[in-house]
């Protein structure tokens, strides 16, 4: 499975990075919200991991692009944030991310969450 993670921080980037690989994933990262956008389009991943707060977009911007572009609409998105309001979470649910999360995500929870993608996945694939 390929995941992106648009994660402007390096440690936190690296964090995922790390256990996402351990779990047998190929990770590929950017660190803005438009270089996440052209990735995503480019290399197709089967998830996307999106912090909501980026330098250049906020992250509903980002999520709300991903998911009206015909070519990324599918493609499930966990959504991070370090500062979380009941609004924003449901802002960010009805634009269409799968997940949403306040940091950090332990690596138990992430294996959670990979494990649901992977779930969604092989139900998509089936029928």
């Amino acid at each position: 499975m390929k995941v992106l993670v648009i994660e402007d921080e390096p440690i936190y980037q690296l964090y995922l990075k790390k256990y996402l690989e351990k779990m047998g994933l190929h990770v590929f990262t950017c660190e803005t919200g438009m270089s996440g956008i052209q990735a995503a389009r480019r290399e197709m991943p089967d998830f996307i991991i999106l912090d909501m707060g980026l330098p250049d977009m906020i992250g509903t911007d980002c999520l709300d692009i991903l998911k009206k572009d015909p070519d990324t609409m599918h493609i499930p998105v966990i959504a991070t944030t370090a500062d979380a309001t009941d609004e924003f979470k449901t802002e960010t649910l009805y634009l269409g991310a799968h997940i949403y999360h306040r940091k950090p995500i332990t690596p138990d929870q992430l294996a959670f969450y990979v494990q649901k993608i992977r779930d969604v996945l092989e139900e998509v694939n089936e029928k």
